[in-house]
């Protein structure tokens, strides 16, 4: 989640110098116990849950907030801020036709990434790690596909990273190997 929130919109949870969770990581998940709950429910026993509809809504407003004032402060900046990353483009960018994105949709846009992304992006990277570990000449042959490719760039272009495939391959093999999300509710 920190890794998400810093390379994607420049802000710090600081989870590793927190004796407790952000408010955010608490607010999200809240908000998915109640969702997958509700996911188990009649609806006539979701209108019933009164208290638990109000704490999903305040779960939700405090993310909005957040996210809203993060957009807020990078507009803010002006020409000076930052466009490089993920909340830089989508405040940047433009469609085909020049328009932009409105903040609504940034705002969902960004709770999506760090809800969705948060657990699954980890899980991948553990298991792949593990998997080069538990087995050197795999780990040896991806590092050298990474110090041809990357050399020495301390930030790598998009074309850099699409040419790394045997890495991709790693990483496809351990989503295969173990799912970060093997199992879904219909």
């Amino acid at each position: 989640l920190d890794t998400i929130a810093l390379c994607g919109f420049g802000y710090r949870f600081n989870s590793f110098y927190r004796e407790t969770p952000h408010p955010f990581v608490d607010a999200m998940t809240r908000t998915l116990t109640e969702s997958q709950a509700r996911a188990r429910q009649l609806p006539v026993q979701t209108r019933l849950r009164v208290r638990a509809q109000r704490q999903l809504e305040e779960d939700q407003q405090f993310m909005d907030d957040l996210v809203d004032r993060l957009i807020a402060e990078r507009r803010a900046q002006g020409d000076a801020a930052d466009t490089t990353d993920l909340l830089g483009r989508m405040l940047a960018g433009v469609d085909r036709n020049g328009d932009r994105l409105p903040d609504r949709n940034i705002r969902a846009q960004c709770i999506t990434f760090l809800i969705a992304g948060h657990e699954t992006t980890s899980g991948l990277l553990s298991f792949a790690l593990y998997y080069l570990v538990a087995n050197p000449r795999f780990l040896q042959r991806a590092r050298a596909e990474v110090d041809e490719v990357l050399g020495r760039t301390s930030q790598p272009t998009f074309e850099q990273v699409h040419r790394l495939r045997y890495v991709r391959q790693v990483l496809d093999e351990s989503l295969r190997l173990w799912p970060t999300a093997p199992g879904f509710t219909r």
